[in-house]
């Protein structure tokens, strides 16, 4: 049917809104020293780009996940890029009431989810390479001093999830 055919557009799709996500912080940082009335069209459009993808991305992703077994990255995975969505579409909101020039701390709050957004894009971005490449994909060819780094950094986000009801509390551990 329709459902598993657009399910299997997700790779196909998922890249987009991390890539636009990216550009869009990027383009932040340039008009922080000059042209920002040159670059805040731009801007806005990628951030609308940035969460029709998303909407999409996400859709995709959880009909791609119907019917497979249950697994604690896959959960994780769906929920942040959930929650990553409802993110940027907060950030293009704060964008667009800010470039409108209503309410005050608009443009404090839409830097700060557009910062957020960009980590939480990086940690649901690695939930979804880790079950494609496997979990230690980024981490296996490092040298071994940084390796211990690494896993203590990763001990420290497991820990989290955990405390968020996304992990399995036999595995936390004590530091």
């Amino acid at each position: 049917g329709w459902l598993p055919f657009l399910g299997n557009l997700h790779p196909l799709l998922l890249h987009l809104p991390i890539g636009l996500i990216l550009v869009t912080g990027l383009l932040e940082i340039f008009s922080l020293k000059k042209r920002r009335e040159v670059l805040a069209p731009a801007i806005t459009t990628l951030l609308w780009l940035s969460a029709i993808s998303c909407i999409l991305s996400v859709g995709t992703g959880w009909l791609m996940a119907v019917g497979k077994p249950a697994e604690i990255t896959l959960d994780r995975h769906l929920w942040l890029t959930v929650i990553l969505t409802a993110l940027v579409l907060i950030t293009l909101n704060f964008k667009v009431i800010f470039e409108i020039g209503e309410g005050k701390g608009t443009r404090l709050g839409y830097r700060i989810s557009l910062v957020a957004s960009i980590g939480l894009l990086s940690l649901a971005a690695h939930q979804g390479g880790s079950m494609v490449h496997g979990k230690d994909h980024l981490t296996e060819h490092l040298p071994e001093d940084m390796k211990l780094v690494a896993e203590q950094g990763e001990a420290a986000i497991e820990n989290a999830f955990t405390l968020v009801g996304l992990g399995d509390p036999e595995q936390m551990e004590v530091a």
